[in-house]
């Protein structure tokens, strides 16, 4: 959730600019640059700042405002200017969850946003399976099937 790496950084100022046409502007650079010198570049650094501040701020926020109950994330941040945040902080916050059900809003309309997570359930289901039968295997002949 720290956006560390220069690729994850790369990747928000891409997404969340607010001015327009900057993936255009440092197409060139990127066959070139590295990426630790593209994040450098006076169009990238000048959104990097005020964009991981944001997301920073957003993570907060999601942190006070949802909620998990059975799997499911409940939200509402319609009375916040939080448009544009990271879809993915909701689940990294709440681990446990596959769903997202979120309220927002922006100065042209109000959003009600259903998620999910792929992946997920199929891994857990995957992992139990797994454990089952390890625990089957060392199982005692006799004492039937404990799981």
């Amino acid at each position: 959730m720290e956006l560390k790496e220069p690729a994850t950084q790369l990747a928000l100022v891409i997404e969340a600019a607010p001015e327009d046409g900057v993936p255009a502007q440092i197409i060139r650079e990127l066959a070139y640059k590295p990426l630790k010198e593209m994040i450098q570049l006076p169009i990238l650094a000048k959104h990097l700042g005020p964009l991981l501040e944001r997301h920073r701020k957003s993570i907060e926020i999601l942190r006070e405002r949802s909620e998990a109950k059975d799997g499911v994330i409940f939200f509402d941040v319609s009375d916040l200017d939080l448009e544009g945040y990271n879809k993915f902080i909701p689940y990294l916050l709440h681990r446990e969850c596959v769903y997202s059900i979120s309220v927002s809003a922006s100065a042209t309309r109000a959003k009600v946003s259903l998620g999910r997570i792929h992946g997920i359930r199929r891994r857990r289901i995957r992992i139990w399976r797994r454990w089952r039968r390890s625990w089957r295997r060392r199982a005692p002949a006799s004492g039937g099937d404990l799981v």
